[in-house]
């Protein structure tokens, strides 16, 4: 009778697959401990006031819901070293130092959220028509990134996509 169980036991285990579903490819690039999400939208806008509302941090929580508060712990115009402290829903708020700014094109700040290494980018292309392309990028680095970054890409990347629809609203009014 072993081939009878064996068989019970393979048409049990081909019952249970058709209730599971495949696993849908996760809306993340993960490589080598580093998850990156994206989100690109179109701007009926110039680049120059895109990138104005880009490097006006300390207003974003009137240009998105996916912030609550920015205070900038320096002075003087957003450069490469400035330091904010940013609250989000749900979250403790975190220090983010920027590490690149390039006007009207890029600007990236970084800082660590549950021990992982984040930087988020803001990076924009001016375009022919006089529109502008904003793509907003979170990387999270780290050998935790392999493990939350699946878990979390859902729910960032609906903030990116929150985030940039904000800005294009904004950036066209």
């Amino acid at each position: 009778m072993p081939s009878t169980s064996r068989d019970a036991r393979h048409e049990r285990a081909q019952r249970a697959s058709n209730f599971t579903t495949q696993p849908t490819p996760a809306p993340v690039s993960a490589r080598k401990g580093l998850v990156i999400l994206t989100d690109t939208v179109d701007i009926a806008a110039p680049i120059e006031r895109v990138w104005a509302l880009t490097e006006a941090v300390e207003k974003w929580p009137e240009i998105t819901p996916t912030m609550t508060k920015i205070v900038r712990l320096d002075g003087g115009p957003l450069e490469v070293g400035s330091t904010a402290r940013v609250k989000q829903p749900r979250q403790r708020a975190r220090v983010w130092r920027v590490t690149r700014l390039e006007p009207n094109h890029a600007f990236a700040w970084q800082s660590r959220i549950l021990g992982m290494p984040v930087t988020g980018t803001h990076s924009m292309t001016a375009r022919g028509d006089g529109s502008t392309t904003n793509t907003l990028t979170l990387e999270m680095s780290g050998v935790i990134s392999r493990l939350l970054g699946p878990i979390l890409a859902s729910t960032l990347r609906g903030a990116l996509a929150t985030e940039n629809a904000g800005f294009k609203q904004h950036a066209e009014s």
